[in-house]
């Protein structure tokens, strides 16, 4: 394998603004990732390539004739955006400090069953923080996929959400917690893996919808407090009513 790489700063006059390097030896594995990176832009489907540089650090074991070095390339594939539609099931999903907790709601706004999905980051590095909320990511697609629903989201301030989730009890340890979030990584990984899977995705205005969820739903079906402000963004994507239940 060959790579091409670009030269920052001035260049001496007649060199080339590019380095090239020759003869850099792939494993099976990194040649059998290659082959859908040139499919993708042979299609055209590619929009823009990453490549990162990671040494493996000293002391840890290397498989023999290998180098310390990997190159990791990420690709990013334009894939459009499945329609939402009203009249249909949907997963609605409250974003919080440690966990995902959803709904899922059929076409008439009644739940059908809620849930969690756990996301403990405190205490982990940003790459393991990233390879969780992938995780999260993709285990809240695939119920998605099962149960042939939807997804409702809500379009957060992010400021705003780990203000309020800051005011809430046991604040020291949630304030550890949110250090540790990133909303807009989590919403991202979930809309992405989404896209992928041809799943619809609403984002909806959160004004409220944890008031809402705690008043409308949370005694009425014995649900916790996340798990009815899902119920909430979801009815809300879904366009029902949010009148109080006396």
């Amino acid at each position: 394998m060959s790579l091409r790489l670009r030269r920052l700063g001035p260049m001496p006059a007649g060199e080339s603004p590019h380095l090239e390097i020759h003869g850099i030896p792939l494993t099976a594995h990194a040649r059998a990732l290659l082959d859908p990176v040139r499919a993708l832009f042979a299609e055209g489907g590619a929009t823009a390539v990453t490549v990162r540089f990671v040494r493996t650090p000293e002391g840890e074991r290397i498989p023999e004739g290998s180098s310390r070095w990997e190159v990791l390339i990420t690709v990013d594939e334009a894939v459009p955006e499945a329609a939402f539609c009203a009249g249909r099931r949907t997963l609605g999903v409250d974003v919080n400090a440690d966990h995902l907790a959803w709904a899922l709601i059929a076409p008439d706004g009644n739940r059908l069953k809620t849930g969690r999905i756990d996301l403990p980051l405190q205490g982990l590095s940003s790459d393991a923080r990233r390879s969780l909320t992938c995780e999260a990511a993709a285990a809240l697609v695939k119920l998605a996929v099962r149960e042939e629903a939807q997804i409702a989201l809500e379009i957060l301030d992010f400021a705003r959400k780990k203000h309020e989730l800051a005011l809430r009890p046991e604040s020291a340890w949630r304030r550890r917690m949110l250090h540790a979030l990133s909303y807009a990584a989590v919403l991202e990984a979930i809309r992405r893996r989404a896209a992928r899977a041809g799943i619809a995705v609403r984002g909806v205005n959160p004004a409220y919808t944890s008031v809402i969820g705690r008043v409308n739903f949370a005694t009425r079906h014995g649900i916790g407090t996340h798990r009815a402000a899902a119920l909430a963004i979801g009815r809300r994507a879904q366009g029902h009513s949010e009148r109080v239940h006396y």
